[in-house]
């Protein structure tokens, strides 16, 4: 009897270890999904996936380059940027997706120092260099060329700080009334109205829940200047 059931326990194993070596396939990038994930798909009557969508955060690094009143006529020279964000897919699916935003993004950027500015018409006067603080939201919009690669379109607003970068006595007495003949501008005493918009590329990696890109965002800062700001990111999709 131990024979016969030895027997019959090793021809099982037999039985079964091919079929168990048919479910194991290459990665998914090959084109060929696993029979399991196959069949897992076909019971849930959808497609099996390779990126992972929702709640991300991303960080951006780059330059913001003026070309207003303000970078055109070289007031203003291009300077970094950076930019953190908090957002979530609201659309997913295969070929197309959806997300919004928060944003907190600053900059830096040279310019031309007070006493060059003598004669500027109060609309172009600004302290010198400057630093920018901007919070917002934002809508994108990406469609999928291929199973990783998405090509997208950002579109928002937010409010703009500008601070002084000098002690506000010293700008009023030296700067505005002693060199500018009390001319001032307002930049520096009123948020500013931000609106932002351009194309956006995103690659999702390999590594789960990891993706680059790159974003090429007009932005315009209502009463200081209008810029690209062209940077690249990393996000991470929770």
């Amino acid at each position: 009897m131990k024979s016969i059931a030895l027997a019959a326990l090793l021809a099982v194993s037999a039985v079964s270890m091919p079929a168990h070596a048919d479910d194991q396939v290459d990665d998914i990038d090959s084109g060929k999904p696993t029979k399991s994930d196959a069949k897992s798909s076909a019971r849930k009557g959808g497609q099996v996936r390779e990126v992972v969508r929702g709640f991300y955060v991303k960080a951006n690094a780059g330059s913001l380059v003026f070309f207003g009143q303000r970078g055109g006529s070289g007031l203003l020279e291009p300077g970094t940027s950076i930019a953190l964000s908090l957002g979530q897919d609201f659309i997913d699916k295969e070929k197309s997706s959806a997300a919004w935003e928060l944003f907190f993004h600053q900059s830096l950027n040279n310019g031309a120092k007070y006493f060059q500015q003598v004669g500027a018409p109060p609309s172009k006067l600004i302290q010198g260099d400057i630093h920018t603080f901007t919070g917002g939201v934002a809508f994108e919009y990406s469609t999928y060329v291929t199973r990783r690669l998405g090509v997208g379109l950002k579109a928002g607003g937010g409010v703009a700080y500008v601070p002084l970068l000098m002690l506000p006595q010293e700008y009023l007495d030296v700067v505005v009334t002693d060199t500018w003949g009390g001319q001032q501008p307002t930049i520096h005493n009123t948020p500013l109205p931000v609106v932002i918009a351009g194309p956006t590329l995103e690659y999702y990696t390999k590594l789960s829940h990891f993706s680059f890109g790159l974003d090429a965002v007009f932005t315009m800062y209502l009463g200081l200047d209008m810029g690209v700001d062209a940077t690249g990111y990393l996000k991470y999709t929770f």
